[in-house]
């Protein structure tokens, strides 16, 4: 399946495109698609990133909504160098935080899907594309994903088409066992969405009910809620990419005690999420691998601080709020007390082997990545160092070419300072034998006088 040939098309500079009998798109009919974009800080920069990656998709049937969080800064979109009517700012009048937020957006959507990105991600220029193919060839279902990269850094990122034409089209549950096991990564808060499913089928009651204790993990609960759906569509290219950076969201959340307050707010949410119809050992196997994930994010929001997590405690944390029954976190083997089969023993020892596996895998990296920036720093060190010996070497010889130039001088001036001694010694020799002369004159007139006559006796 390839993308939609009639999509509209929207580049940089050109018209919008125009469907529905020349009307542009996202002006005065139902946008395709409503893009809701969360913004909690100043960060402009990243922000015309973003909104540059939304507004040069290829399909152009779109509305972008932002929500500004930052109720002292009001933002505008001509603040922003947009001038596009499918660009409208909600500045809300306080910080709903990042759920309310997204709950704020969705009552101002009028498309008919609706997702949300954070204002320092990108979407690539076919991701909505992608999205109508694939919505179209799985007959419309309530949500489609796709993959995703995550990229260091807030600086070069590479832009362009990723779709490939792939689309798999399978039930809700099988997305969600499928993105437990990492055999489909996704960003769950990141899927499309039809809007009476976003309305109705996400858990914003549970949601608003964790007192932002679900803002760690909530996320996750919307592709737990997308597990009761019968088809959704995935498209397995990149099609987004996060920024992984100070600033971001998941660099920020270093809290163990909100991700374990968390983890059982997942839990609890997720137990009622899941479809009605799992007998308890599937139940079992879905909240350990809730947990298990709830453990590897714990860890990897932590990169920046130690690691202090309590891997049993995590995962219990999700398992004793889902309410299963006969499950006890407290026994030696935590396995429900009635198991006739013995599986659900076998798959939480599984399901625990695989967290701590996971942990230490996550573990080594994070130490490998605090190796690697203790390196990073002390490179920045020595390069630091060579670039202020290579200054002083540069006035060392500035100074050296200096004093050279001032010893030539000292030389030329002893030089003229010798001829001149050796002139005046010539004058001086001169000048003795001019005395000389003059002395001899001198006693040869004194004898000339003495054997002369007195004037007197001449006369006479």
């Amino acid at each position: 399946m390839t993308a939609a040939s009639k999509a509209p098309v929207t580049r940089p500079g050109a018209p919008l495109a125009r469907i529905d009998g020349g009307v542009p798109a996202g002006v005065g009919r139902r946008p395709r698609f409503s893009i809701g974009v969360t913004t909690t800080r100043s960060r402009d920069g990243l922000l015309k990133e973003t909104m540059a990656s939304i507004l040069e998709q290829q399909f152009g049937d779109l509305e972008v909504v932002i929500g500004n969080n930052n109720a002292a800064q009001p933002l505008q979109p001509g603040d922003l160098g947009i001038n596009d009517p499918r660009v409208r700012v909600a500045n809300h009048r306080e910080n709903l935080g990042l759920l309310g937020n997204w709950q704020a957006l969705l009552a101002q959507f009028r498309g008919d899907y609706v997702t949300w990105i954070a204002d320092d991600d990108v979407y690539q220029p076919d991701f909505l594309s992608a999205a109508q193919a694939a919505l179209a060839a799985s007959v419309s279902p309530s949500a489609c994903y796709t993959a995703y990269t995550v990229h260091a850094g807030v600086h070069g990122i590479t832009r362009g088409p990723a779709f490939r034409g792939a689309v798999t089209v399978l039930s809700g549950l099988d997305l969600l066992r499928d993105y437990l096991t990492d055999e489909k990564p996704l960003v769950a808060s990141m899927g499309l969405f039809s809007r009476a499913f976003a309305v109705q089928g996400l858990p914003w009651q549970a949601l608003a009910a964790g007192d932002r204790a679900g803002e760690v993990f909530g996320e996750y609960a919307f592709v737990v809620a997308a597990s009761r759906l019968d088809r959704v569509a995935y498209v397995p290219d990149s099609l987004i990419c996060l920024r992984d950076h100070a600033g971001s969201w998941g660099g920020r959340l270093a809290d163990s005690a909100a991700c374990e307050r968390s983890a059982r707010w997942l839990g609890t949410a997720a137990a009622q999420l899941l479809p009605p119809d799992l007998d308890d050992q599937e139940r079992v196997v879905f909240m350990s691998l809730l947990g298990v994930m709830a453990l590897r994010q714990t860890v990897s929001r932590r990169r920046n601080g130690p690691l202090e997590i309590d891997a049993a405690r995590t995962l219990g944390a999700v398992l004793d709020s889902a309410a299963i029954p006969g499950w006890h976190a407290g026994g030696a083997t935590g396995a429900p007390a009635v198991d006739p089969r013995g599986w659900l023993r076998v798959l939480l020892y599984q399901s625990r082997l695989y967290a701590a596996a996971e942990i230490g895998r996550i573990e080594k990296e994070a130490a490998l990545q605090q190796i690697t920036a203790a390196a990073a720093e002390r490179l920045q060190l020595v390069e630091r160092l060579s670039d202020e010996l290579a200054a002083c070497r540069c006035e060392v010889a500035t100074q050296s070419a200096a004093a050279e130039e001032r010893l030539r001088l000292v030389e030329e001036l002893a030089g003229e300072l010798a001829a001149c001694y050796r002139e005046v010694q010539i004058q001086t020799v001169a000048a003795n034998e001019r005395l000389q002369l003059i002395d001899r004159l001198t006693r040869a007139v004194e004898a000339y006088r003495a054997q002369a006559p007195p004037a007197d006796t001449a006369a006479g």
